[in-house]
């Protein structure tokens, strides 16, 4: 149902918490025996908690980490994004021209909401890459191939420890004793000759989700100088699909399949051809 001019003015007003008290009664009033009038004032209240100030946003910032909303504001600023924009922007008035040719004040909150929900489920599905980023990590965090801290001969019983509490997903433990081993071992010893202590703390702290001191690890890992210090570069993909980050994903996955002889080459070939 189409609504005059003012009614539209009124239904703004009312949800951006303009109108007096009084003004509020009666419109609230007017609302409870016209059921066409509270369903367009329910849908533009819908449309509107997509659309702020700055035309939209993607998600409630509360549950979101600020390393992730940087990522998806750098990708607003993309050409990629601003094309689309731009062409979704562009379908929306011409579609709303044809439908409504005489209406000069056409229903701003609409338009501009059928927008905001156009870009908002573009961006969803390129930034997922239209995959259950969960399911991608589950399948793809084998840490069975993890190589043991452990040598024959061996009589380090901290290390021991701390790989069973590993293997038995108690992490924090884990992490407690590794970080006593670096902070004792550290003045006698050079901790750099056994940097796998890096790739355990850091997918460690990868399954509690302390992502940006499993970064930390994943960096000491791969600055560390072993041979197949790749590991770090796949770790850090997997980091970034638990963290629903496919654009990051596919930034380490290309460094791994740059070269053959890099860690999981085949997996990471695989797993970007599905993120693609």
């Amino acid at each position: 149902m189409e609504f005059d001019k003012e009614t539209y003015d009124q239904i703004d007003a009312y949800l951006n918490e303009s109108m007096s008290k009084d003004e509020k009664l009666v419109f609230e009033k007017k609302m409870q025996t016209n059921d066409l009038l509270k369903q367009e004032v329910g849908l533009n209240k819908s449309l509107k908690t997509v659309v702020k100030d700055e035309g939209w946003v993607l998600m409630d910032p509360k549950n979101v980490q600020k390393d992730e909303i940087s990522s998806i504001r750098s990708y607003r600023r993309s050409d990629e994004f601003i094309n689309a924009q731009e062409a979704i922007e562009s379908s929306a008035k011409k579609f709303f021209d044809e439908k409504y040719p005489n209406k000069k004040n056409k229903n701003w909150i609409y338009y501009t909401g059928v927008v905001a929900a156009a870009l908002l489920a573009f961006v969803v599905l390129r930034y997922t890459g239209g995959q259950d980023t969960q399911n991608l990590y589950a399948t793809y965090s084998d840490w069975e191939q993890l190589p043991s801290l452990i040598v024959q001969g061996d009589d380090d019983q901290e290390l021991a420890k701390a790989e069973l509490l590993f293997e038995d997903q108690k992490y924090k433990e884990a992490i407690i004793i590794f970080n006593t081993f670096i902070t004792e071992n550290s003045a006698e010893k050079n901790i750099e000759t056994n940097p796998y202590i890096f790739s355990y703390l850091g997918i460690a702290h990868l399954e509690l989700e302390n992502y940006q001191k499993a970064l930390e690890y994943f960096e000491r890992l791969q600055q560390s100088g072993m041979i197949d210090y790749s590991r770090a570069y796949w770790y850090k993909a997997l980091l970034y699909i638990k963290k629903s980050d496919i654009i990051k994903a596919k930034e380490q996955l290309r460094l791994i399949v740059a070269n053959n002889k890099n860690y999981n080459y085949n997996e990471a070939q695989e797993l970007l051809e599905k993120l693609e």
